[in-house]
Formats: C-alpha cells, sequence, structure tokens
C-alpha cells in the first residue's frame, strides 16, 4: 500500500530527525501532517492477529509500532488564539449574542404582531367602505368611446359613481399628457 510506504517514510525521517519530512507523498500523511509535525499527542493503534496465517503481518505491525514509538515529537502545543482567559472571553461572546438573539426574536414577535393588527384593520376597512379587493388604479381598455378622440390614449366604460368618474378622469388627463410629452 503506497500510503501505509509514505507513512513508514515520514516516521523513518521523523526518527533521524532529517530537516526535510515528506509529508506531500500520499494523502495519508499529508492528512497527519498536523498530528505529527509536534503540534499534538499521537496515539497509534496496531491490529494484530493470533492467527498462524497471518504472522508475518503481524511481525511487520509490531516492527513498524515500535518504530512509531521511538519518534519523540516534542511537547504538545496549546491551540489557543488568545491569552489565558480566552475561554472566558467566547462564554461572554456567547451571552452577548444569545442576548442580542432574545432581543431580535422579541422585536420580530412585535412586529408580526403589528402586522397581522394592520391586516385585520384593512379588512374592516374595506369591509366599511365596500372596496373590492383589487381595483384597478389606471385604466387599461382602449377605444371605449373615449372623449379623447387618440387610438394610443387608453380609456375606461363609463364609470358608475361620482368617484369613479373623477378617477377616470384623472386618468385620463394623466395617460394623456404621458403620451404627449413622450411622442
Amino acid at each position: 500500500n503506497k500510503s501505509l510506504s509514505a507513512l513508514g517514510d515520514v516516521i523513518a525521517a521523523l526518527l533521524e530527525k532529517r530537516t526535510h519530512v515528506p509529508f506531500r507523498n500520499s494523502q495519508l500523511t499529508r492528512l497527519l501532517s498536523d498530528s505529527l509535525g509536534g503540534n499534538s499527542k499521537v496515539v497509534l493503534l496496531a491490529h494484530v492477529s493470533p492467527e498462524a496465517a497471518s504472522l508475518p503481518e503481524t511481525q511487520s505491525t509490531l516492527l513498524f509500532a515500535q518504530r512509531c514509538s521511538q519518534v519523540e515529537l516534542g511537547k504538545a502545543k496549546v491551540n489557543a488564539t488568545g491569552g489565558g482567559g480566552s475561554s472566558e472571553a467566547a462564554m461572554t461572546a456567547v451571552a452577548k449574542y444569545k442576548g442580542e438573539l432574545e432581543t431580535t426574536k422579541s422585536r420580530a414577535a412585535r412586529a408580526e404582531a403589528e402586522a397581522a393588527a394592520l391586516r385585520e384593520e384593512l379588512a374592516e376597512l374595506k369591509r366599511r367602505q365596500r372596496i373590492p379587493s383589487r381595483e384597478p388604479l389606471s385604466p387599461v381598455s382602449r377605444n371605449h368611446g373615449s372623449e379623447i378622440a387618440s387610438s394610443a390614449t387608453p380609456s375606461m366604460p363609463p364609470p358608475q359613481s361620482a368617484t369613479k368618474k373623477a378617477i377616470s378622469r384623472a386618468a385620463l388627463t394623466a395617460a394623456s399628457s404621458i403620451l404627449n410629452s413622450k411622442y
């Protein structure tokens, strides 16, 4: 197996304390480079079998484990970024973010309740005024006996109430002024 052979080369280089350790020779040694580089403690488990048929494999495994046990990696280093109170700082930050989360949740709940109240108020106003749920704000049909003779000017069928007449006139005036100003 190429990966195990490369791991053997890395162990040999570490035993001989060479300046160059070939961690890049296989994917396995690349993954183990941080662990074997001297910043951590390493545990090696060797699987041996009591069967007579696997005696050569067991012997080579035990020899490899013996070579690995002779490697001195140095003292393990703590992987902390801050000073001695880094865990206290982390706990303080966690508490701060939990408080911000609770504040945000309460704001969201209040906003949702306000939105629901506004929806109810809007529905009540529509019921009182009997406004259809979707009334067009501008005329969309064309050439239905409009006072303006232009075929490009949109017009509406004759409105029923005075409010609708006023809206219709305002829309026609706005549409004709827009068309006249662009062309």
